[in-house]
């Protein structure tokens, strides 16, 4: 499938972006709207936050509770992810009119989905193969210890609890 952003580009999505989407499935009503109103750069890696103008469900995105990477708390392994996320249960999260989308070039003016969701920017999980220095992994660590997602169990397994840095040393 590809869709067309505001300045003509095109962005497409891939079999492996339609597989991450299995954990945002709210994004699918909005996603054709969302990009036709971007303006992505050309030929960058991009994160780019768009806002619709109304609410479009909540966030997923959570504040939670402070916690260093060996204190104990919750995760929950989610649809198509290899490592379990920091979850909160009983926190649907705010209503939100923003989108984010994340998209990497593939060719002049075109770019593939990585990854959509309801909600503003996040950093990376800690354990994302895509993280590039330590630094950039301690930045997501720290976001993630002050941060969690919105727990729905029809995308996640059961809650367990765990600590960062249990999470990060599974194979």
């Amino acid at each position: 499938m590809k869709y067309s952003t505001k300045n003509n580009y095109t962005i497409e999505l891939s079999e492996r972006s339609a597989q991450h989407l299995k954990a945002h499935p709210e994004v699918a009503k909005y996603l054709s709207e969302a990009i036709s109103i971007s303006t992505p750069e050309s030929g960058l890696f991009q994160e780019i936050e768009i806002d619709l103008g109304r609410p479009i469900g909540n966030s997923g995105l959570v504040s939670g509770v402070q916690v260093t990477s060996s204190q104990p708390t919750t995760f929950a392994q989610r649809n198509g992810r290899p490592r379990p996320s920091r979850v909160v249960v009983g926190n649907p999260g705010d209503v939100t009119n923003m989108l984010t989308i994340v998209i990497k070039p593939i060719k002049p003016a075109t770019f593939v989905l990585i990854t959509a969701w309801v909600g503003g920017l996040a950093k990376k999980e800690p354990w994302d193969t895509s993280i590039k220095s330590a630094s950039e992994k301690l930045a997501c660590l720290n976001f993630w210890c002050s941060h969690a997602l919105s727990y729905k169990p029809d995308l996640m397994d059961e809650v367990f609890q765990s600590t960062w840095d249990n999470v990060l040393s599974m194979a």
